[in-house]
């Protein structure tokens, strides 16, 4: 208690001290003096040392497989990982090579630990979000805040190991970060809500909902474009209709609502405004960001001590004091391509002693304008040109590496094979790229100084940032004079490998002050990928001044490259096969003004088929914007109980657009009695149904009354589970009965799962047991079938409800494994049971009647009625045609009022407008001006009287 008084009191001074600092500063106009540059610095260092306190001992908690122990304050870690950001911030501040060395050795261990555990499907994207349950914990979400700061991490990695002269490590982590952050972009952003959602690999499907940290993917600019961050920014930050706890401008609004909830000023809160704060920083709105810091600082002076109070203590003091100082531009470092190539040239030595003195002299220089430490004033940057003079003197540099590589080899194959399959040449490339970027972005930063000073303005406007791969991206390019006439010099973009020049005259186009705005529209030529994703490409705009000054303003765009056709596949009646066929709906979008012809194949290895032979087709002309494509699936016959995987490859003009892998279940016929109370021998206790089986027998148990029943729908699970919550609630013992036939002696494989203790009889003997609280997998066992009827019975004893898994056979081996199971055909007195079981239950709202429904048609060649009360499948109510005209189907039906429309021809929806009931029949208003009688003797009926029931 005493230790942490102190350490509150030390976060209460620290905090205090920076506020004086902040407003000192503020006092003298942003000039600090010496001594509080000094007081500054020295709050600075005991900030740092206490984080490198708690740092050592959360790598002291390492395990073997480099794993980190988080409990406590070091919770925080566990959903952000920031233990390399803030170890480079430790180095920056007191320079202590030897806990850098250990930080480099311990993070790397733990990245390499999160990359090889936590990515079941190997896409470089981490499953595991903020609800996992911890190092380990599984999870099947991809969360684009976390992997993005996993990329951020393997760039602090990086640039600690450019700190201690390691540039063949520093550009391994750099790769790492860059696959990771390409993954992020590709696989997470949603272009209708322009933003990035998690996406749930199990459910195969996005969550759409808005959190903070999942803005961090706009760092990687260079992968999303700059127009991708302005729309995100402008609706998500600064939109006032996303105010919401979890969305970026609740955590950057401080004055609206920290005020009203100091409770909410805890490390999470300090790190996404930081966080938030680097993206705004980043792309271009620093001043609104400064509005937000100083809001934030301001909270931090009045709510301290709420602050202090929490367990991340050492990270709140840090990261508040990044929020205070403004150091939070410097959080992530995004610009240390000069950095590695620095120290890889020094390594390597591929250039002569005065080109490297030149090229340290200028990546020094130009990261100084990235990095805002340099101003358009400061006499040795940007005077006389010097700056320019470096850019230039950097892309010579670059060049002139870039035919180094040919001849020099950056790391020996044998040392190459332990960085986990690196190639390192193309590394190197893709290095240069960066660095040219970077060059870029200093253009842009020397253009804007300019800018601002003569009214200068070039911009550059996607019309559409949404295209299909056929269609080309038109830009829209404009050039406004300031004071002083510019002429325009060329265009170019590019998608890598492709640069088209979209503009160049030898003489340039004038705009002189005071005329209108030069506008230029280009169907840039490039040719867009097939994949589907965001894809950036750049554009240079080149200006010249008449004093014969050229600048260069340069843009990323990015462009959602989707497919001609978007597909979404439903299965109206779920995925738990019966003994009839299974409908799949597949509704169709079209992206493109063409006419095109979609296509969707089946393949099942387990013998499921589709009534339509190997697949479907349908047409969709210029006009038509979205149809659907129906499947009927169809079960082997004879067809066993198990798993039938299944493949859905989708086609537009014979192009493929994706695949659907999912898979039917089919169970077992069950019945079932329960549940009876535990005697007093508990699961060694025998009951009636151990003893003899006999479909109408009545039990007593607990003083209850009750006999076999079939096992209820609700109970089987799509995935092969049987639950038994509705029938045991409490628990107790239950029974369940099947009877399998099969045509020879066999020796069948046998798999049982289970939450409470299970026992399974075949023929009477005891086959296999589960005891109570056995966690472990699924028991395996070798049942020998007898020829003819083998009868299983399951016994479960539990004091809460049942749960259990049950399969015979295995899924490779289907073919052999073939035996039936329809208790319709295989019990004698199955049907009388069945019967004698409905009459016992007289429920209004089990009564069905036989509703014959009609339809008028000469042209039609086949007619289906599809609704509600079938799944919407055309394959449960075909029409038969009676008479020339005539088409009609009897369908069993409760009471109650269904929607429903015609599916003539198996590919034409008639949809129903005016509904009019007179006398028992309904006339309708058809969509293609038609009209037709519909007879139905069932409409929209509450019986009464005595019910009626007829199968």
């Amino acid at each position: 208690m005493r230790r942490n008084r102190s350490q509150l009191l030390s976060w209460f001074k620290i905090m205090s001290v920076l506020i004086i600092l902040l407003a000192a500063s503020a006092a003298v106009a942003g000039e600090a003096t010496p001594q509080l540059e000094q007081a500054a610095g020295e709050e600075s260092r005991a900030v740092c040392l206490e984080l490198q306190k708690t740092l050592s001992a959360l790598f002291r908690t390492q395990a073997a497989n480099g794993a980190y122990r988080f409990d406590g304050g070091d919770s925080l870690l566990l959903e952000y990982p920031l233990a390399a950001t803030l170890s480079l911030e430790i180095h920056n501040t007191l320079g202590d090579l030897s806990f850098t060395s250990s930080a480099i050795a311990s993070v790397s261990r733990y990245i390499h630990y999160v990359l090889m555990n936590e990515d079941a499907d190997e896409d470089c994207l981490a499953e595991r979000s903020a609800a996992s349950s911890g190092p380990g914990g599984r999870s099947s979400i991809e969360d684009p805040g976390y992997n993005a700061l996993l990329s951020l991490e393997c760039m602090s990695l990086s640039q600690l190991c450019t700190a201690v002269k390691k540039p063949i490590d520093a550009l391994f982590w750099r790769e790492e970060a860059q696959l990771i952050a390409a993954r992020i972009v590709e696989a997470t952003y949603d272009p209708e809500a322009r933003y990035f959602f998690p996406y749930d690999n199990a459910a195969q499907e996005r969550l759409r909902y808005v959190h903070a940290a999942s803005l961090l993917p706009l760092l990687f600019d260079r992968r999303a474009g700059d127009n991708t961050a302005e729309h995100a920014i402008r609706r998500y930050v600064l939109g006032p209709e996303y105010f919401y706890p979890e969305t970026p401008r609740s955590f950057l609004a401080w004055a609206d609502s920290a005020a009203r909830n100091p409770e909410a000023i805890d490390a999470d809160r300090l790190f996404k405004t930081a966080a938030l704060l680097c993206v705004l920083h980043h792309n271009g709105y620093a001043e609104i960001g400064e509005r937000y810091r100083a809001q934030a600082a301001l909270a931090l002076d009045s709510l301290r001590d709420s602050t202090g109070a929490r367990s991340s203590r050492p990270y709140a003091a840090a990261l508040g004091h990044f929020l205070i100082t403004g150091r939070y531009r410097t959080l992530f470092p995004l610009y240390n391509s000069m950095d590695i190539l620095r120290e890889l040239v020094l390594e390597k030595r591929p250039l002569d002693d005065p080109e490297i003195v030149k090229l340290i002299e200028s990546t020094a220089a130009v990261k100084r304008v990235l990095c805002g430490e340099a101003a358009s004033g400061d006499a040795g940057v940007l005077e006389e040109g010097s700056l320019e003079a470096h850019m230039r003197g950097l892309y010579i540099a670059v060049s002139r590496l870039r035919e180094q590589l040919k001849v020099i080899t950056i790391i020996s194959p044998w040392k190459e094979s332990a960085y986990f399959g690196a190639e390192f040449p193309r590394a190197v490339g893709r290095l240069l790229d960066d660095v040219v970027a970077d060059l870029r972005r200093a253009e842009n930063i020397l253009f804007a100084a300019d800018e601002s000073a003569s009214g200068l303005r070039v911009s550059c406007e996607l019309r559409d940032d949404r295209l299909v791969p056929e269609q080309k991206p038109q830009l829209a390019v404009c050039v406004t004079a300031g004071d002083r006439p510019v002429r325009l010099r060329s265009i170019s973009a590019d998608i890598p490998p492709q640069r088209i020049v979209l503009f160049e005259g030898p003489g340039g186009t004038m705009a002189a002050p005071g005329d209108s705005t030069l506008q230029f529209t280009f169907d840039a030529p490039v040719r867009l990928p097939k994949q589907t994703g965001i894809y950036p490409f750049s554009v240079s705009v080149s200006i010249e001044r008449d004093d014969g000054t050229t600048y260069r303003r340069n843009f990323v765009k990015g462009v959602y490259v989707e497919k001609p056709i978007a597909f979404a596949v439903d299965f109206p009646r779920g995925r738990i096969l019966r003994n009839f066929d299974l409908p799949i709906a597949i509704a169709m979008k079209k992206n493109t003004p063409r006419s095109v012809s979609a296509q969707a194949s089946f393949y099942s290895p387990s013998g499921l088929s589709l009534k339509e032979g190997c697949g479907a087709a349908i047409s969709m002309d210029a006009a038509q914007d979205s149809a659907y494509l129906s499947l009927h699936v169809v079960s082997p016959q004879p067809c066993r109980p198990g798993s039938f995987p299944f493949v859905i490859k989708l086609f537009c003009d014979d192009d493929e657009m994706g695949l659907v892998s999912g898979s039917f279940f089919k169970h077992y016929q069950w019945l079932f009695a329960g549940p009876f109370e535990r005697g007093p021998a508990g699961d060694r206790e025998r009951y009636e149904p151990e003893k003899r089986i006999n479909l109408f027998a009545t039990f007593r148990s607990g003083g209850r009354t009750f006999s076999w029943k079939d096992l209820p729908e609700s109970a089987y699970a799509p995935n092969g589970e049987i639950l038994l919550d509705a029938l045991m609630p409490d628990g107790g013992v239950g029974f369940l009965l099947t009877v399998i036939q099969s045509a020879v002696p066999q020796n069948c494989s046998l798999f049982l799962a289970s939450n409470a203790s299970a026992v399974v009889f075949l023929n009477g003997a005891a086959a296999v047991q589960v005891p109570a609280g056995d966690s472990s997998p699924p028991k395996r066992a070798t049942l020998q079938l007898r020829e003819g009827l083998n009868e299983i019975l399951i016994k479960t004893v539990s004091t809460a409800p049942p749960k259990l898994h049950f399969k015979l056979g295995d899924d490779e081996y289907l073919a052999s494994d073939e035996f039936n199971n329809n208790l319709w055909e295989l019990v004698e007195g199955y049907r009388t049971f069945i019967t004698r079981t409905e009459d016992a239950v007289e429920e209004p709202g089990e009564v069905r009647k036989l509703i014959t429904l009609s339809y008028v048609d000469r042209d039609a060649h086949s007619v289906s009625i599809i609704g509600s009360f079938n799944g919407w499948s055309p394959d449960h109510a075909t029409m038969r045609r009676v008479s020339k005209n005539r088409w009609e189907v009897t369908v069993n039906l409760e009471p109650g009022k269904y929607t429903y429309r015609f599916l003539i021809n198996n590919r034409q929806h008639v949809l129903t407008k005016n509904l009019m009931d007179t006398e028992g029949k309904i006339l309708y208003s058809l969509s293609n001006d038609r009209s037709a009688s519909v007879e139905c003797f069932f409409a929209c009926v509450h019986y009464a009287g005595q019910p009626h029931r007829q199968s």
